[in-house]
């Protein structure tokens, strides 16, 4: 009876086991120490702990692999977790937002010089048409250079005023709008080419102007409105 009193009390008097979370952030052995960049190991000068959402090892980088990666992707997003890596240096910071600007602005002149090509091509064909409807005494120097002017006037107009969005839209109205008053002057009111093609591009591009300036004015009064009404 007492060993039996004795182990029910022993039994009683143990305690459970509670069960213990293992920390994200343990240390981690210099055999699974590894930068993930160029997966070589690191030494105690050049570590760099990214603060993103991935664990462990995920996490340690060589600082100059950290700097030379994130400077060629220009943004701040880790390939992993796809976060926002919290930690950068504030150069490299700086050179990512550089390398943005720069694509931006590549991304924009590439639009215009594309722009300028195809303006080139349309404005040819119709002045070519329009102007030597005869193929045999068809000259395609004037025509050229005319369309060649026309389309850089038109791709600057396009690339300084109108929305970046919008841009091949408003190039478009440019040219509908010198065709309509080209065929104006020169078919119905039989103008020389040297005072219809003149004319019909200020006017055309006049008008294209007039509108795109309309429009941002409609667009900046329907944004003011829309912030007064957003409840303070």
């Amino acid at each position: 009876m007492m060993s039996a009193e004795i182990t029910e009390t022993s039994e009683q008097d143990q305690i459970t086991p509670v069960p213990v979370e293992v920390s994200t952030n343990e240390e981690i052995t210099e055999e699974a120490a590894v930068c993930r960049i160029c997966l070589d190991v690191f030494d105690e000068r050049n570590i760099f702990q990214m603060e993103c959402s991935c664990k462990g090892d995920q996490r340690l980088v060589h600082e100059e692999c950290l700097i030379k990666w994130f400077s060629t992707k220009g943004n701040k997003k880790c390939d992993v977790c796809l976060t926002e890596v919290q930690n950068l240096p504030a150069n490299l910071v700086h050179v990512s937002r550089s390398v943005q600007l720069r694509n931006i602005q590549l991304s924009a002149w590439q639009k215009f010089v594309v722009l300028v090509l195809i303006s080139t091509i349309g404005y040819f064909n119709f002045l070519v048409d329009l102007l030597c409807p005869d193929p045999k005494t068809r000259s395609i120097i004037i025509p050229a250079a005319v369309s060649f002017t026309l389309s850089l006037l038109a791709s600057v107009f396009a690339f300084f005023l109108a929305i970046r969005e919008y841009m091949a839209l408003y190039a478009l109205l440019e040219f509908g709008l010198v065709d309509v008053t080209l065929r104006l002057f020169y078919t119905l009111l039989h103008l020389a080419p040297i005072y219809s093609v003149p004319l019909s591009s200020v006017l055309g591009f006049g008008i294209a102007m007039g509108i795109n300036y309309l429009y941002i004015r409609h667009a900046n009064r329907r944004l003011q409105v829309s912030t007064n009404d957003i409840p303070v």
